[in-house]
């Protein structure tokens, strides 16, 4: 059993480190060389995307697949690891355009 705050903090956490480095709300933007200081890349296009980690309801898209003995002890869940299969949207919303999922562990 995991608790929803070790999921939803960092997860939140890189929502607004996301949001914070965004200056729109456009899916992708060109950036020029000069603004990226890339001096011999011919283009460089900026991405803003958002994951949606969803840990219960009737369809979890992060779910815990093994634990240490003491995870469940710790208020950070280390010892944790949580497979993942969440969509990834082109702006925040639940309703927005999926581009794409991200899979993995973590």
């Amino acid at each position: 059993k995991f608790s929803l705050s070790s999921i939803l903090i960092p997860a939140l956490l890189l929502l607004l480190l996301l949001t914070l480095t965004s200056s729109s709300d456009a899916f992708s933007r060109p950036v020029s060389r000069a603004e990226a200081g890339l001096a011999q890349q011919s283009s460089l296009t900026h991405l803003n995307f958002y994951f949606h980690d969803y840990v219960q309801g009737p369809n979890p898209t992060a779910v815990r697949i093994a634990q240490a003995k003491d995870t469940d002890s710790n208020p950070g869940n280390f010892g944790a690891l949580v497979m993942i299969d969440d969509p990834i949207t082109e702006g925040p919303g639940n309703n927005s355009k999926m581009v794409g999922r991200a899979q993995g562990m973590y």
